[in-house]
């Protein structure tokens, strides 16, 4: 049992580790005025593909809200709104709690 719980906090502590080294990797790139990396670096809300194969949008916690959203495209930068009809959990990703959206089509 001592092994058990001792391999879990090891993980909890490498998992931190992770965070924490993201975390700091995204600042230098901010601090160097470099645009952030990876597909959860957005402050915007912007789409994603979940593992489902639907689209979602994700943003920001305090930016996500049931209803009408204006969601900017990745790639062209263009602006669109989308009704968003269910919130996912939050988690967080580079430091800055997401959560996605639902959207019906």
């Amino acid at each position: 049992m001592c092994s058990v719980r001792l391999r879990e906090e090891g993980i909890a502590v490498a998992t931190e580790v992770r965070m924490d080294a993201a975390r700091e990797r995204r600042e230098q790139r901010i601090a160097k005025g470099l645009r952030p990396t990876g597909p959860m670096a957005s402050t915007q809300v912007t789409w994603h593909k979940a593992s489902g194969g639907r689209y979602v949008v994700c943003g920001p916690e305090e930016d996500m809200r049931v209803g009408m959203m204006q969601v900017r495209t990745i790639r062209t930068g263009q602006v669109r709104e989308v009704y968003v009809h269910k919130l996912g959990k939050v988690f967080e990703a580079d430091g800055v709690r997401q959560r996605y959206g639902y959207v019906r089509r």
